[in-house]
């Protein structure tokens, strides 16, 4: 069985899903931002510490890891599809399903997280949303799956993927 690999934006249920999906498909789940965590400690700390680009690397050391894992369901980070060949090394060793969410609905999960994310820290959280989706929408649409995840049955999402499977 593939891995799977769940993409998008901040705030748009990878996590979430995530844990339901694995559950249902007897998939181990992996998250990325708890995996760096767990290394590292807080992703906000590490950003103020270190910067993007170190922990952009660290990142893709983590992803790499995840292909050597077996039937594992794998929440990236929201930016993890978009910085070198993240995307491809994606679906090399797995299948993206790209989980899409409209921007106002995006800023609205973002403005009522209780996460702290490094990169979600603005004054106008809408226009923060519409312009960083618009730059990355273009490595999430490369996913083998795109679905809208706005009111979604949990029990067709898991049947979609396993067709895909």
């Amino acid at each position: 069985m593939k891995n799977i690999y769940l993409v998008g934006f901040a705030g748009c249920g990878k996590s979430s899903l995530g844990k339901t999906i694995a559950a249902k498909l007897s998939y181990r789940f992996v998250d990325l931002d708890t995996l760096f965590e767990q290394r590292y400690g807080p992703i906000s700390f590490f950003f103020a510490q270190k910067g993007e680009e170190a922990f952009r690397k660290i990142e893709t050391i983590l992803l790499h890891e995840t292909a050597t894992m077996n039937n594992v369901l794998v929440a990236t980070g929201g930016g993890t599809p978009c910085f070198g060949d993240n995307m491809q090394y994606i679906k090399q060793n797995g299948v993206a399903i790209y989980l899409s969410l409209p921007a106002k609905v995006l800023a609205d999960r973002l403005k009522n997280s209780r996460k702290p994310r490094p990169l979600v820290n603005t004054d106008n959280i809408l226009q923060y949303v519409q312009q960083t989706l618009s730059a990355r929408e273009m490595f999430y649409k490369q996913a083998t799956l795109e679905i809208a995840v706005l009111n979604v049955n949990t029990d067709k999402l898991v049947e979609l993927i396993k067709e895909i499977l």
